[in-house]
């Protein structure tokens, strides 16, 4: 690791304090330096300060009988108590001592950030993994004991019941968008993109700070929390203590200009259900964005007939809306029409109420469903086979 730093660092430092600055392995040899001609060779002074484990200085008369060594101060690199380097400065030693230890504490600041970011990384890629297997999980198949043993080893207790929700995440930050979309993952980008969702995740932690809550990216965008519970749960009082969390972690996450919303599973008390929770928490994050619920995020077991709908052949739903909205699609005013209706079948038929809803006189609302009656010559009022037939084929559009 410290031979990535290390010629970035050598060159980049001795612009800023304008002294020649090497930085070699815990052999001696230099990786980084200013002068390129001088990596790969000894710089011997180095290799009594890794020895002795202490800086030392050298003046114009001792570097005479040093390999590769110029006057001025080496300084061992520590990491974890091991020394795995040292940082070289040239110039009058008590000069340039300062500079070397402002060198030798950022290069050991860097490497322990570096190290601690490829450590969560290791731990989400093993975190993801286990949620995909979780996700492909079919009990006539595969034992669930190996699953178990996996969650153990992470800290998890997969045994207790679950709830899955899925965020999905909206960078708003122009660059980091992009970058998310292309794939861009290089260099400094890299750095930029594991910082925010280190970032990211600590608000998760947070606000979900349950240690055997599950939390994992399990996509550049999108985010997996598999809530523990106790096994004395009630439903209604999770779902609602989920909703309020959601509201706390989306306002933090609005805090970071990201914009989010969510899909909550059934509740699983066995790696089968958990399976299924899974699938359920993606479907109901999908529909919160095709339908733009105001329900965030959006439970699944509240989606019932959306989720009835999508598991139509999707030649019939096509074929269903085709012959049952033509005549409308057409209209310039579709979209006054189309919430209209849908309204209107929401107040449970009430012309005040959706008045009120869509904020127009009672007399717009008979006139639009006049509008729609002529056209189809369907009897949205007379006959609830038509308003049905009209309201599914408007819920089905919406949703192919």
């Amino acid at each position: 690791m410290l031979n990535k730093l290390a010629p970035e660092m050598a060159k980049s430092t001795s612009r800023i304090v304008d002294h020649d600055i090497i930085i070699t392995d815990e052999h001696g040899i230099i990786i980084g330096a200013c002068e390129e001609e001088r990596l790969g060779t000894l710089h011997e002074a180095s290799l009594q300060v890794i020895k002795t484990r202490k800086q030392q200085s050298h003046d114009l008369e001792s570097t005479k009988y040093l390999k590769g060594v110029k006057p001025g101060t080496t300084l061992p690199i520590e990491l974890a108590g091991q020394i795995i380097g040292t940082v070289a400065i040239a110039g009058d030693p008590k000069e340039v001592t300062k500079y070397g230890m402002l060198v030798k504490t950022q290069v050991e600041i860097l490497l322990k950030e570096r190290i601690f970011i490829e450590t969560n990384v290791l731990r989400e890629n093993a975190l993801q993994k286990l949620i995909h297997e979780i996700a492909i999980f079919d009990s006539k198949y595969t034992d669930d004991f190996y699953l178990l043993t996996k969650g153990h080893e992470l800290g998890y207790n997969l045994k207790n019941p679950h709830i899955a929700l899925v965020v999905e995440l909206h960078f708003l930050a122009p660059n980091i968008s992009k970058l998310v979309r292309q794939n861009k993952f290089k260099g400094e980008s890299l750095v930029i993109i594991n910082q925010l969702k280190y970032d990211i995740l600590l608000i998760f932690s947070k606000v979900f700070n349950n240690p055997q809550h599950v939390i994992t990216f399990i996509s550049n965008y999108a985010v997996v929390v598999l809530f523990s519970l106790n096994y004395n749960f009630k439903e209604q009082e999770v779902i609602k203590t989920l909703r309020k969390k959601c509201e706390i972690l989306f306002k933090l996450l609005k805090e970071k200009h990201i914009d989010a919303l969510a899909g909550l599973g059934c509740i699983a008390k066995n790696l089968s259900d958990l399976s299924q929770s899974y699938k359920d928490a993606w479907q109901a994050a999908n529909l919160c964005k095709k339908l733009q619920l105001s329900s965030n995020p959006a439970y699944i077991s509240d989606l019932s007939l959306p989720k009835l709908l999508l598991s139509l052949p999707p030649k019939n739903c096509n074929d269903f809306c085709k012959d049952t909205l033509n005549p409308l699609i057409s209209q310039n005013d579709w979209p006054d029409l189309k919430k209209t209706i849908i309204t209107w079948c929401e107040s449970y038929f009430s012309l005040t109420k959706t008045a009120l809803k869509l904020k127009v006189h009672r007399h717009t609302i008979l006139y639009r469903l006049n509008k729609v009656e002529q056209i189809t010559g369907l009897k949205l009022r007379d006959c609830f086979e038509d308003v049905l037939k009209v309201y599914l084929a408007i819920k089905i559009e919406d949703l192919i």
